[in-house]
């Protein structure tokens, strides 16, 4: 048996919306049958669904679960749709990351880390860091959207509302670990070589979100 339900959810407030996504999910279990969920909003993808297919202009571009979609996507459109990322072209005027025969990258908000030049926690890595100028601040509920101009390329990334205070126009030390770089084809992550050679891993600097 198989249940299709086609955008059910997209006429509800956010709060009903989230509240039903469980009782869904709960009533796929327990009568264990399949639905096919069509969607257009990501979050509901990534959060009811055991297997999602990405679908362009009526092509398949990749078939996965949630994890292997969202952190290894293979398609440059995937690598674009899903998630938040900033598409950049001169990515490899960025530290740590040089030009390839790619077209361009993909840059989320999880892959940049801005502080303070003050945070002792991130002594380490600070010269390998470069300046980023806040641009911008949006207030998120649980977090803040930064926008930062890295020498004229413009970045996105989260800050808790645990950490120190920030304002527009204030330089702070930024690191990008990885990028998602694409060509005509297929997207591929590459890792800050810097970083790398330092021997200074992701799990290490994703260690300091709490980090003022």
């Amino acid at each position: 048996q198989v249940l299709l339900l086609d955008e059910p959810l997209g006429a509800l407030d956010l709060k009903m919306r989230q509240d039903m996504q469980y009782e869904l999910i709960r009533l796929k279990n327990e009568l264990g049958i399949t639905f096919i969920y069509v969607t257009h909003d990501q979050e509901e993808a990534l959060t009811m669904s055991d297997t999602i297919v990405v679908m362009n202009q009526g092509y398949i571009q990749q078939i996965g679960t949630p994890t292997e979609i969202y952190k290894t996507p293979q398609t440059p459109f995937v690598s674009q749709f899903i998630g938040q990322g900033t598409v950049i072209e001169d990515y490899y005027r960025l530290r740590g990351f040089e030009k390839g025969n790619y077209k361009g990258a993909i840059i989320r908000p999880e892959f940049v880390e801005a502080f303070k030049n003050d945070n002792d926690r991130f002594a380490d890595v600070v010269g390998i860091s470069e300046k980023g100028t806040i641009t911008d601040i949006l207030f998120r509920g649980n977090s803040l959207e930064v926008r930062l101009d890295v020498e004229g390329v413009q970045l996105v990334t989260h800050r808790s509302l645990e950490r120190r205070p920030i304002e527009i126009g204030e330089v702070m030390n930024v690191i990008i670990y990885r990028v998602y770089a694409f060509d005509d084809e297929r997207a591929y992550l590459l890792e800050n070589e810097e970083l790398k050679k330092k021997d200074v891993n992701n799990v290490h600097l994703e260690s300091y979100l709490y980090s003022n």
